[in-house]
């Protein structure tokens, strides 16, 4: 190893390693079992550095997200509304948030990636570009309902919150000059519960000193 050389670790742990994360010394990846976007069967693994465990089964279709919050593990999945668990130990998984999507409007179609941020859990969607946080006991969505693609990463940078997404025009990417799907951004800030664009790359910005009541105060 060392370089530019990657080695295989494991086995095949399914249809799709979807994300991973470090907890407690040990290294943990959240997978699906199928190709299927409703068929898979979501789980978790746990590699102590020699040997890989199974720690999480049954967890809806897919594990989208792994983070540690507040010191617990939780695991993220989708396509069964936004569902977050929180570890236990051994194999037992606590379900502690279960927010449905509604066909009618305002679908939070499940979880698609998680960061900690100011002493809350941030959530993004996995289907459209929709923000959440929770603060261990309430679900708030702070971003409004809009088309789009998904949340597909949220990341601290100078004290505050970035997350990424493909910009959608008229319903489809927007597409570069070669004809090529490509993932042209804009530049949001939390601005008093809504969201506001300017520039390029689409990333989300907020440098608020606190979230918990479900509107978002940037600056």
């Amino acid at each position: 190893m060392g370089g530019k050389s990657w080695v295989p670790i494991s086995p095949v742990l399914g249809y799709s390693v979807l994300c991973m994360v470090e907890y407690r010394g040990e290294l943990y990846v959240g997978t699906t079992s199928e190709f299927g976007m409703m068929s898979g069967v979501g789980r978790v693994w746990k590699f102590d550095g020699s040997k890989w465990e199974l720690v999480g089964d049954g967890l809806d279709h897919n594990v989208n997200a792994l983070v540690v919050y507040k010191g617990k593990l939780y695991a993220g999945t989708s396509l069964n509304g936004t569902r977050v668990y929180r570890y236990e130990g051994g194999k037992r998984w606590t379900l502690v948030v279960d927010y449905h999507w509604y066909p009618w409007g305002n679908n939070w179609y499940g979880v698609r990636c998680m960061r900690e941020f100011k002493g809350n859990l941030i959530i993004g969607d996995t289907f459209w570009d929709l923000i959440a946080l929770w603060n261990g006991k309430e679900f708030y969505p702070v971003q409004p309902y809009e088309t789009g693609s998904c949340i597909y990463d949220l990341e601290e940078y100078r004290g505050r919150l970035f997350g990424s997404a493909t910009e959608v025009v008229s319903g489809s990417p927007r597409t570069g000059g070669t004809g090529a799907s490509c993932a042209i951004s804009t530049m949001v800030r939390g601005t008093y519960g809504r969201w506001r664009c300017s520039g390029v790359n689409f990333i989300w910005v907020t440098s608020q000193e606190s979230l918990g009541s479900g509107t978002v105060k940037g600056t």
